[in-house]
């Protein structure tokens, strides 16, 4: 009986430290991966932000220039409603040659702090050359933040069901292909043990039957 339990024992423990060993190394391999893609995933936003940035820079100065021109605030109210709609533009102002406003707008959601918004001064130029005016462009350097925070969380949760399912999957192994068999073994020599000691005992007293 002690010989079984003490072998019970040393399956269990077998099979823990078999457990937090793969979680150790698959907790490590997965915080090594999800890192550089985080960075990588980090990097690509902020390049595609720049791109964007510098898009809109040009664009601004292709679709004004007519409204400032001609000083249409209705169009150029228009035009800056429709760009403040991206999420990475916060707020358009537009200004004439000699730095009267001609019209402005606003992004619905609220201002982050300084430290998320960066301003350009775009000159708005006429065909011919001339600076007829002015744009003052506030760009939101935080707009990929949820974008990046759910990329977080979808790695987190990829990461949780890994290490489940590799914890499962090596429990299912252990038990099958090494625990079972062991034991199988075990148990037979057990019951050979048991049948030595049996015959043993009836050879060294040959009158006792019980």
């Amino acid at each position: 009986m002690r010989y079984y339990e003490s072998h019970e024992q040393a399956m269990t423990s077998i099979k823990q430290k078999s457990m937090l060993f793969l979680s150790a190394v698959t907790i490590g391999v997965l915080a090594v991966v999800f890192s550089v893609s985080y960075l990588m995933t980090e990097d690509y936003f902020e390049q595609s932000l720049q791109k964007q940035m510098k898009d809109s820079d040009q664009t601004l100065n292709v679709v004004l220039k007519e409204a400032v021109f001609a000083y249409d605030k209705t169009l150029t109210e228009n035009i800056l409603g429709s760009f403040v709609e991206y999420p990475y533009i916060q707020q358009l102002s537009v200004f004439d040659h000699r730095g009267k406003l001609i019209g402005e707008a606003k992004a619905s959601d609220p201002a982050p702090d300084s430290g998320h918004l960066t301003t350009r001064t775009l000159d708005v130029i006429w065909d011919s050359g001339k600076k007829i005016g002015q744009v003052k462009v506030s760009y939101r350097l935080d707009s990929n933040h949820g974008i990046l925070s759910a990329t977080a969380t979808m790695f987190l949760l990829i990461a949780a069901v890994l290490l489940i399912v590799l914890q499962l999957t090596n429990w299912i192994i252990l038990t099958r292909y090494v625990v079972r068999p062991v034991q199988m073994v075990a148990d037979a020599m057990s019951e050979i043990a048991k049948s030595l000691f049996i015959i043993s005992h009836f050879r060294d007293n040959p009158g006792d039957e019980t």
